[in-house]
Order: C-alpha cells, then structure tokens, then sequence
C-alpha cells in the first residue's frame, strides 16, 4: 500500500479480461479454458494467441482435474490436447516441449487409423458405447471428427505493486512488476481505496486502466 503522511491508501489490480461465460479453470500455475479450432493446428494457434499451447498433461491427476472441469463441454465432448506425432510417427511429443511423463490412452490406441491420425485429443464423455469416457485419449486426423475444439494451458501471470512513501502534497511512482506468462497482451485496471487516508483530501484517487505489451514484465 502506499502511504501517504498522516495515513495509508491501497492500490489494487484487476484484470480486464473477460471470457463471456466459457467454461475454465486453473490448477497450479496455469489457466485453462476451452479453444476453438476447427483442425488441431489452428486450436493450438489459438492457444499460442493467448500465449500458452494446447495443453501439455503431466499427470494422471492433472488428467482427472481436466475431465472434472471440462466433462461433457459439448455435444460431442472431445477435445484437443497438445500430443503429436506428425513429426515421426509413433513418436509422441507434447508441443509445448515439456517431456512426455503421462500417458493415457484408451486399450485400442492410438491405432493411426488409415495412416493419418498425428493428434491426440482426450474425451470427456461421461458414457460412451465405445468406453471413450471419463478422460481417456485417442489419436485423430488434423480435422478429426469431434467438437472440433481443444483445451489451451496459459501460464497465470502474478503481479505486484511497489511500496511507496511520500509526503502530503507531493507525489511519487510505484512500480508494477508481472512474473509467470508474460507471453501475451494484459490489461489491468489499477483503482486506488481509502485507508486512514481519504481520496480527495489526502491524496488524488487512481482509477484508470494500464496494459502490458507481450513480453514486457515491469
């Protein structure tokens, strides 16, 4: 908070950024959220437009965490996920470069199906003739033939405000740092809140919105 002679006012941040009711969620370090496509190349170019991959899973719990949030999202509840072997095929590589640790494919894939199946999406079904349920995976062509839509990872982007103390009627900078994804546009509302000291008769109130360009931290 900065303080201000003979009292103390707070600045507080909030992020602009809306998602219009789709479903999302974080875990850890990272945001989730559901990503248009209709082809697996043009989900993750999606996901890397708000600066993250299609989503990388490490773990039979990140895998659970997944279904719990995203379990039948859609009519045809598969998504996208970031595995792929259009490389070399056989050789399944996450596309966000982090090593495969996890794997959890239903008991007949990936199968390749006529050649073509580089992608692997995970379904979310709930019940399903065929047992793809409850976050099962599968390989698929570039379009594939589910909801044409994927699950993006982001990094959360943390932010901090500097101290600072200055004299009643003077006046002073304060510094906001981000740390974590810093790989894509923020816009921030920066609004001031009294303390001891009021807005108007100690100091001059804040509320006005700043961005952070891709990339840029402070």
């Amino acid at each position: 908070p900065a303080q201000i002679s003979d009292g103390s006012a707070s600045v507080t941040i909030q992020n602009v950024a809306s998602d219009n009711g789709n479903v999302t969620a974080i875990r850890g370090n990272s945001f989730y959220k559901i990503v248009n496509g209709p082809s697996w190349t043009e989900a993750e170019s999606q996901a890397n437009s708000l600066g993250g991959h299609l989503v990388t899973i490490n773990d039979a719990e990140e895998n659970q965490f997944l279904f719990n949030n995203f379990k039948e999202f859609d009519p045809i509840p598969e998504a996208w996920i970031g595995l792929t072997d259009k490389d070399k095929e056989g050789e399944w590589i996450w596309i966000s470069g982090e090593p495969v640790t996890y794997l959890n494919w239903h008991q007949s894939e990936p199968n390749n199906q006529g050649g073509i199946e580089d992608f692997a999406e995970i379904n979310l079904w709930t019940s399903n003739i065929y047992g793809y349920v409850n976050g099962v995976w599968n390989d698929d062509t570039l379009s594939g033939y589910s909801s044409g839509k994927g699950i993006a990872e982001i990094p959360l982007s943390y932010f901090s405000i500097s101290d600072l103390t200055i004299t009643e009627g003077d006046s002073g900078n304060i510094t906001i740092n981000r740390t974590g994804g810093s790989n894509t546009v923020q816009n921030l509302t920066l609004a001031s809140n009294n303390g001891t000291a009021l807005a108007g008769t100690d100091y001059t109130a804040i509320n006005q919105t700043i961005t952070f360009a891709k990339g840029e931290t402070s």
